[in-house]
């Protein structure tokens, strides 16, 4: 997705969402498709994305969306 949470909260509320998160330390990387996740020793290593970069990682963090209830 091009920003955090973007059925929740409009372009402003993402922004401040970015914004706090990054001020905490946490890098953000959006608008990413992920082919691969390389590990070394059980270890996790780093991230292959579609576009040929790449991200040295020491945790991966997923998260799952939801569907509200009808």
């Amino acid at each position: 997705m091009p920003r955090l949470m973007p059925v929740q909260v409009d372009d402003g509320g993402g922004n401040i969402l970015r914004k706090r998160i990054e001020d905490l330390g946490v890098s953000i990387h959006t608008s990413k498709s992920t082919t691969e996740i390389v590990s070394e020793q059980g270890k996790v290593h780093k991230m292959l994305f579609a576009d040929g970069s790449e991200l040295q990682t020491d945790m991966i963090v997923f998260s799952a969306g939801y569907s509200p209830a009808r």
